[in-house]
């Protein structure tokens, strides 16, 4: 039943497209999603370990990271990229607000400079900077975006979109054009 109500949620929002047995597959609920997606748009230290962010600490319980202390960095880094590369269409926020963009944690932590933050899931947790998502864009197509975008920010936020798109651009980022899609 659980099963039935996530995906029901999830198309009468219009969030995805899927068939059934795609979502049966999916070891996690729109609810998980929902907490990490609100975590990194506001970054807190976990409650139950404050050496993690509250949304690394759950990214992490779900991709399967059982021994936070004693699992070597490379099985960590692999473990949750692989998890992230294989359901990144639903680790993604599914709206925006007046601060916030809609789509994967790249880009709502670009929004709130959480640079710790967004090195951590490049370089430590691995995690892809390519993804498009359901907007049809990239983190680099949405920093592009709001550096060109001059008038709705002071100087210095842009400056910080700036130093995002080098990071991204730094880490293999590329616009969903280049990667077939459309934004």
């Amino acid at each position: 039943m659980k099963k039935i109500t996530y995906l029901f949620l999830l198309v009468f929002l219009g969030l995805i497209e899927v068939n059934a047995q795609e979502v049966s597959e999916v070891p996690f609920t729109y609810k998980d999603a929902l907490l990490i997606c609100n975590s990194t748009r506001t970054p807190r230290d976990a409650i139950v370990n404050r050496n993690y962010y509250d949304f690394e600490y759950r990214l992490l319980l779900l991709a399967g990271v059982e021994d936070f202390e004693n699992e070597s960095e490379e099985l960590i880094k692999e473990k949750v990229s692989t998890f992230f590369n294989k359901y990144h269409k639903y680790l993604q926020c599914p709206d925006s607000t007046r601060i916030y963009p809609m789509g994967n944690y790249l880009k709502q932590l670009a929004r709130n400079d959480t640079e710790r933050a967004f090195m951590l899931l490049l370089d430590d947790y691995g995690i892809n900077p390519n993804v498009i998502d359901d907007d049809g864009c990239t983190a680099l197509d949405y920093v592009n975006k709001q550096i060109n975008s001059p008038s709705f920010y002071v100087d210095s936020v842009i400056e910080n979109f700036k130093k995002y798109k080098k990071i991204l651009e730094e880490h293999g980022a590329k616009y969903a054009s280049e990667l077939g899609g459309k934004c």
